[in-house]
């Protein structure tokens, strides 16, 4: 045989394998779900189902193959699923949600994770529906669940009615973090999230093959641990598949009563610690029982937050770690008061539990009036401006519609005295709301 003759029936060969390899793979992967062409700034949002209960779409669980895409990226440039595979890698991918606290507080797992598996995995962040929108009903509760977290970090849009909105979101997340990993943007029907799985920061890990490997519902939330599962896939050690026991203990320390605006939310805040340096601690978190207006609602919120409909929870706590936990009154227009008992019970250990009374109230008690000589807010009725008079009292300033929307907030520190812009207000009435060392409300009348 000619060498000629031996080096032609090679790249026959090598072209045969690589067009066998590619058959396999599409053969693998189930139809399409993507977008043909890269959609127009204008193209309006699809209507977005209520993602609990059977509206939820459950993530595509290991074993089965996934569906093909292709998607764009804030700037335009298309991604393709079934390309990507066709390097021969695994791919991860990752639900996202500027509005989602839990995907935020991810934001270092995930750069992390690009960074070590780097030539080994692709990974890609896909950009979705808002968890947590300001004015619109929240996908995942059916009423406006904006979160105390979302207004203390000032993490406040609506649910975008176009595709140019949601790019227009993306953009300030990226412009407020940073993220390794290529972001894709869902189209504007949701295709990928009604496809992949409605939760706001799963995970999705992809053979080479286009079947699941592993699918955790919460991105690296305990005790899923996001390095055990690329390792097995990979064959490699991280040093970061760390796995505890479950023979810690917790104590529970916080606020029992929180007041607030009526129509808005009152979040009573309060921490769950581990003691143990060694173990971790699994909580199992019930609500017993309410007593409040029949109009409110509820609801249970730790490393993730729950839907009102959830009465129990659970949460994997690592050691030694604080894990923050709310308990959420949703209100009504009329000032009332409610109470909630809630249980919290070690699972490994019976006799380590805690039973809790969480108040929340939007009485006029919890009020302090508009006259109190420690501080005072001018001119009332205002015009272009108000002022705010204190003595080291308060430290943030936030005015709301009396629908409860946040319509700006400020930080007035130790300042003596603060001015606050009111131009472009529109004529009616508005609440102030204070924090710092007693929290106050107020109604101003803007002329």
């Amino acid at each position: 045989m000619t060498s000629k003759s031996y080096k032609m029936r090679r790249l026959l060969l090598v072209l045969y394998l690589t067009l066998f390899n590619f058959m396999i793979i599409q053969a693998q992967l189930l139809p399409g779900i993507g977008l043909s062409h890269l959609p127009a700034e204008g193209d309006s949002i699809c209507p977005i189902p209520i993602a609990q209960g059977s509206g939820s779409v459950p993530g595509i669980m290991p074993g089965n193959p996934v569906p093909d895409f292709k998607l764009y990226t804030l700037t335009g440039d298309s991604v393709t699923l079934s390309e990507v595979l066709l390097l021969g890698k695994p791919v991860l991918l990752i639900s996202s949600s500027y509005t989602c606290p839990v995907f935020r507080g991810k934001i270092p797992v995930i750069n992390q994770v690009d960074s070590i598996y780097q030539g080994q995995l692709s990974v890609y962040v896909i950009y979705t529906v808002e968890a947590h929108p300001i004015i619109d009903v929240s996908p995942y509760s059916g009423n406006v669940w904006t979160t105390s977290t979302n207004t203390n970090e000032g993490i406040l849009f609506e649910q975008p009615k176009t595709y140019g909105e949601r790019k227009s979101i993306l953009n300030s997340l990226l412009s407020a973090n940073y993220l390794r990993p290529t972001v894709l943007i869902d189209g504007p029907c949701n295709e990928w999230w009604l496809n992949y799985g409605t939760e706001p920061n799963s995970a999705t890990l992809i053979k080479p093959d286009g079947n699941v490997f592993a699918f955790q519902q919460w991105f690296d939330k305990a005790p899923d641990n996001i390095f055990c599962e690329i390792d097995s896939l990979l064959g490699t050690n991280s040093g970061l598949c760390t796995s505890f026991g479950n023979g810690g203990t917790f104590t529970l320390e916080g606020d029992t009563i929180d007041y607030g605006i009526p129509g808005f939310f009152v979040a009573v805040n309060a921490t769950l610690t581990n003691q143990s340096t060694t173990e971790n601690v699994v909580v199992n978190i019930q609500r017993q029982g309410t007593q409040m207006p029949s109009t409110w609602l509820t609801a249970l919120c730790t490393d993730i937050c729950y839907p009102p409909t959830t009465n129990s929870a659970q949460v994997t706590i690592p050691p030694g770690v604080v894990q923050a936990f709310i308990f959420y009154f949703y209100t009504d227009t009329i000032p009332a008061s409610g109470m909630a008992q809630v249980r919290f019970t070690n699972q490994g250990n019976s006799s380590n539990q805690y039973t809790q009374r969480f108040y929340g109230s939007t009485l006029s008690t919890g009020i302090s009036e508009l006259n109190n000589s420690n501080w005072k807010i001018f001119p009332n009725p205002a015009m272009d401006y108000v002022r705010l008079r204190q003595q080291n009292q308060f430290e943030n300033l936030s005015i709301f519609s009396l629908d409860a929307r946040l319509i700006n907030s400020y930080k007035t520190g130790s300042n003596a005295e603060t001015s606050i812009s009111l131009k472009g207000y529109s004529k009616g009435f508005y609440y102030i709301l204070l924090e710092g060392m007693q929290r106050s409300f107020v109604k101003i009348l803007i002329e």
